[in-house]
């Protein structure tokens, strides 16, 4: 252990006064060397004591800053309409942002402090090959974490406001990113442990044993969390933290597009990633409460590219969507909000309900940026129901945003909306769209239980190839409106029968549908198909449409259709397998068929169609 800037004949005296300034002798420190795991558990006394101590320690103001990384150094300004700045010089990390938006940056064999509401430069240290892995402030000290590409060498480096190091402590095993508050500093290591170091002295004041694989300690509004898949919070329980026992606090998101992770490997140097994966990103934060710790805002946030969108932490349902001209290259969550910065260098926040506010344009295309938003509460406007919120993400996304697309298609039909029909009616004919989009739009189509304006409406398009129309999803629209027994879909599904535009999928759930709601209204149209395609169906889906139109012919033909279907049925040039189902629908129904007082299914379904011809309407639209 070396202790820089400072006289070394007053390390000794210095550390009884720095551990009596803590309410302890030197008798309360951990035995043993530093970052050393030969030490016996003290059953979480010593952090115990720890944390009794800093309780209620001052601490510095929380500033919210957006740092982005350029090509030629940082932009940054404070949020949420700061003036921005920039900072010239390399940049090898990610950058970090401490209490009072302090910005540690490392880059080309230095460690630089930056104000970030200014961007001020406070001081520079030179740190040779070593990275910056993580920093951390209290107001009068930063605390810095560095590393190496062999993950076997790290050393924690303390330095004072004027830049003087004043505290440097080697260690063989890596440490995490982190925090620090009145004098103390708590770093993360070897995978169990998390050490409360005195920060002038550089003595082990206490140390926290945790199996929830810390390698991060976060510093979030006034409270201090260790972890990484999971956080235990330094309170009045920390001491059992050892046994499960501790305050803690478990995140577990829904599966979402590209599969990004919440902190990461904290023990991982976090490279400036230019790469696609830099672009799917997951955003949450814990907050505290009287009974425990809970989910800032609620919910959490993803982006993927262009897409963004938040989610409820009670399960998942997404809660509001949209898409940026520019891909995502960072963000973060806020005490309550969202913040997002894209590659066009604009900053964007949301509220907690995903409302929509203004944030600063920092004026650079940025490579990645780090978000420091414990403090800001985002207020945003309204941008309207869900529904128009993904109609208004798909028109900005591209064609390799697929998995994006598909997680916001399946959302879609999720809601009850009857705007929902109209945007995935749009959706299925969208050629943009990739085609399993547009499949999953079909599927969710013929599902619909309302919009059935939206579903008439669109049936009365027809191929033009002057106008350069293209016919509707016809087989989802005959499926949902023949579920819902709406007869007004009888002679647009009719006319659709013999439009050659159409695939022979619609033409199928078109013929089935009018099964039930074909009248002697569409009996022409239902003729010349039967017609044209009794001795020609060529394909099993065909001889199926035949069919159905055959059955529907029978109902409401009159005597005309019934004898063009035993026509048929009869005559050898018919299609074998249309011959075959066209003579067991001709074929005398036993008596015993249809019972006294009761109506066949024919009846019925004549009564029915007939009945909402005249005026009735379905139930739901």
């Amino acid at each position: 252990m070396t202790r820089l800037g400072q006289r070394t004949f007053g390390g000794a005296f210095a550390s009884v006064l720095a551990l009596g300034a803590l309410g302890c002798g030197a008798s309360s420190a951990v035995a043993g060397s530093v970052f050393q795991p030969d030490w016996q558990s003290d059953s979480g006394e010593s952090i115990a004591r720890v944390e009794k101590q800093v309780r209620n320690a001052p601490r510095p103001p929380d500033v919210a800053v957006v740092v982005g990384i350029t090509s030629e150094g940082l932009a940054g300004a404070e949020l949420p309409g700061g003036t921005p700045w920039r900072y010239s010089g390399p940049v090898d990390t990610l950058p970090s942002i401490a209490a009072d938006g302090v910005v540690l940056v490392g880059g080309g064999g230095n460690v630089v402090a930056i104000d970030g509401k200014s961007g001020l430069k406070l001081w520079s240290v030179g740190v040779g090959t070593l990275k910056l892995r993580g920093g951390a402030d209290d107001g009068k000290v930063s605390v810095l974490s560095l590393g190496t590409d062999r993950q076997s060498k790290s050393r924690l480096l303390v330095v004072n406001r004027s830049g003087t190091v004043v505290l440097d402590l080697p260690s063989s095993t890596e440490l995490g990113r982190p925090a620090a508050r009145a004098g103390v500093g708590f770093v993360p290591w070897g995978g169990q442990y998390v050490s409360a170091l005195d920060l002038t002295t550089g003595n082990e004041l206490g140390r926290l044993l945790t199996r929830d694989l810390p390698s991060h300690a976060l510093d979030r509004g006034g409270k201090l969390y260790f972890g990484q898949y999971s956080l235990v919070r330094l309170d009045e329980r920390i001491k059992f933290a050892e046994s499960f026992q501790a305050t803690r606090f478990t995140f577990k998101p829904r599966e979402l597009p590209g599969n990004p992770v919440w902190l990461g490997n904290g023990l991982e140097l976090p490279y400036v990633d230019r790469t696609a994966r830099a672009k799917i990103r997951l955003f949450a934060a814990p907050e505290s409460t009287p009974t425990g710790v809970k989910l800032a805002s609620g919910s959490y946030a993803g982006a993927y590219f262009r897409a963004v969108y938040g989610f409820a932490g009670a399960d998942g349902k997404l809660l509001w969507t949209d898409a940026f001209t520019a891909d995502v290259v960072g963000g973060g969550a806020a005490e309550s909000g969202f913040v997002f910065c894209d590659e066009a260098g604009k900053v964007h926040l949301f509220d907690a309900k995903g409302g929509g506010a203004a944030g600063p344009d920092l004026g650079q295309k940025l490579v990645s940026c780090t978000v420091g938003a414990g403090s800001l509460h985002v207020e945003g406007e309204p941008r309207g129901a869900l529904a128009l919120q993904i109609e208004a993400a798909f028109s900005r996304m591209d064609p390799d945003m697929a998995s994006a697309e598909a997680l916001l298609i399946k959302e879609l039909g999720k809601l009850e909306d009857p705007a929902v029909t109209r945007i995935l009616i749009a959706f299925a004919d969208d050629s943009r769209i990739p085609p399993a989009q547009r499949d999953a739009a079909r599927r969710l189509l013929a599902k619909r239980t309302n919009g059935t304006e939206f579903m008439l409406a669109a049936l009365e398009r027809h191929y033009d190839f002057v106008t350069g129309a293209t016919p509707p999803p016809v087989g989802p629209l005959a499926d949902a409106l023949g579920a819902l027994r709406d007869a007004r879909a009888a002679a647009p599904l009719a006319r659709h029968l013999n439009d050659p535009a159409n695939s022979i999928d619609d033409i199928v759930r078109a013929a089935r549908a009018l099964e039930v709601l074909a009248t002697s209204s569409e009996a022409r149209d239902l003729t010349t198909f039967f017609a044209l395609y009794h001795a020609t169906a060529d394909d099993p889906a065909l001889v199926s449409a035949v069919l159905s139109v055959g059955s529907a012919l029978l109902r409401v033909g009159g005597a005309e259709g019934r004898a063009a279907v035993e026509r048929a049925a009869a005559d050898p040039l018919t299609q074998p397998d249309v011959q075959r189902g066209l003579a067991a629908l001709v074929a005398p129904r036993p008596a015993s068929a249809t019972t006294s007082g009761q109506a066949s299914a024919e009846q019925k379904a004549t009564a029915d169609a007939n009945g909402a011809n005249a005026g009735a309407k379905p139930a739901r639209k």
